[in-house]
Formats: C-alpha cells, structure tokens, sequence
C-alpha cells in the first residue's frame, strides 16, 4: 500500500497505526495496532476505487471500548471491523510520518497533496465527522474556514492538528515536523497544501508517544498516479 499517514516502528509492538491507499485495489484502508501482535483493519474494498486527481476527506476512528476500527469517506460510512483480542493500541514512543510509512519513508511514499490532518483521543461523532468534512465553521474540533484558518483549535480531545499549509502543529500538541527532500506548500483544498512526490518526501517526527484509548484521525487528501511511478 500507499501509506500518507503512519506512527509507526519495525517492531510488531512498535506499531499504532497506518492510513494507506491499498494499491492492489486502489481502496482506502485503516489499520489499527494493539500493545502485542493483533491488528484491525477498516478498508473499503467494496467501493469505488480511489481516484486520482480528486480530493477526498478520511476518517478512521478506533473504539478502544468496542476494538472496533471504523473508516469514513468524505463524511459517508465505509467499513467497519472488530477484532476482540485488541484491547488498547500501542503505547510505545515511536516516529511519526505524513505521506510515507515511518519506517521506511523513502520507500513507500505516495504522491498527492494533503491539507489539515488533525488527531482526536475520542471517536468523534457524526455531527463532528460532517463539520471537519464542510470545512467546519470555527467551531471547537475543527477551526478552519474559507477563505483563511481561524484562531487554533480548542477542543480538549484535538491531540494534534497540522493545516500543512507549513510544517506547525497549530494545536500546539508537538514540535514542528521535520521537512524531509523539500516537500512543497502550494495552492491546496483550503488553503496552501503539502504537496509530495511519491518518491522521497514527506513529514515526519521522531519517537511521539500517543494515549490508548478511543481515537480518531481525519485527513484531506488528493492523491495522484498511483498506479504510475510509485512501485
């Protein structure tokens, strides 16, 4: 797959989670890792292939309560999986990659364009998944707005929230990510947006340690070529 949001280690209980575009069927997918060797996934192998040249809204969400991985596209349900022997996701202090896999970045980045990734320590709810997918209205869990960004995001349950627009974390959660092969900042969604080329950009930082419990990550993404020159 095509990772272009992964906090994640080589060790099997160094790993959290990777959002990804499953190349063999151009589907999005979810996958959830637990503090041993389990893993849940929510991928949409059922719906429309994953388009290049369109912007697409994701959201996966884990129920730590539930073990329940769920996936959400452009505020429409999508899948949903339990897998009973989960129990809480990783706790270790592993690195952090946007628009590659944290372990192997220069090998498996994607190219597209990625606009407002933010990272929820709850499973948003509905209400909350349709006002980030409208671009919100300077409220609470989303704060961004056309035509320009609002004042930072103050819902207590928003861990992190990078426009990329630029490198900053606008909630304040982590230090500024890193640059990696001067990855761009142009005319996106809303805004500027971080533009990769699928070869060796992306983001990153390196060992953040994240709570367990119930999650959610929302990200909008244009991913282009994938079945061209990424291997």
């Amino acid at each position: 797959g095509k990772p272009f949001f992964s906090w994640y280690n080589t060790s099997p209980d160094d790993q959290l989670v990777n959002l990804e575009v499953d190349l063999s069927s151009e589907a999005w997918s979810a996958i959830f890792h637990d503090t041993g060797t389990n893993t849940v996934r929510a991928t949409d192998l059922a719906e429309d292939p994953v388009a290049d040249g369109t912007w697409y809204h994701v959201v996966a969400t884990y129920n730590g309560t539930t073990d329940t991985a769920s996936l959400y596209v452009d505020d429409t349900f999508i899948d949903s999986t339990t897998n009973a022997s989960m129990g809480a996701l990783e706790d270790q202090p592993m690195p952090l990659a946007i628009g590659a896999r944290a372990d192997s970045p220069t090998a498996t980045g994607i190219d597209a364009r990625m606009f407002s990734l933010s990272i929820y320590d709850k499973v948003l709810d509905a209400d909350e998944r349709s006002a980030l997918y409208n671009s919100g209205n300077g409220g609470t869990y989303a704060d961004f707005y056309t035509p320009s960004f609002g004042t930072n995001p103050t819902s207590t349950n928003l861990w992190g929230w990078w426009s990329l627009s630029d490198e900053s974390d606008e909630a304040g959660t982590f230090s500024n990510l890193t640059n990696n092969n001067t990855a761009t900042f142009t005319s996106g969604y809303n805004g500027n947006a971080l533009t990769l080329d699928g070869v060796n950009q992306y983001l990153s930082l390196a060992d953040q340690a994240w709570p367990t419990g119930a999650q959610t990550w929302a990200a909008f993404i244009k991913p282009a070529n994938l079945t061209g020159t990424q291997a």
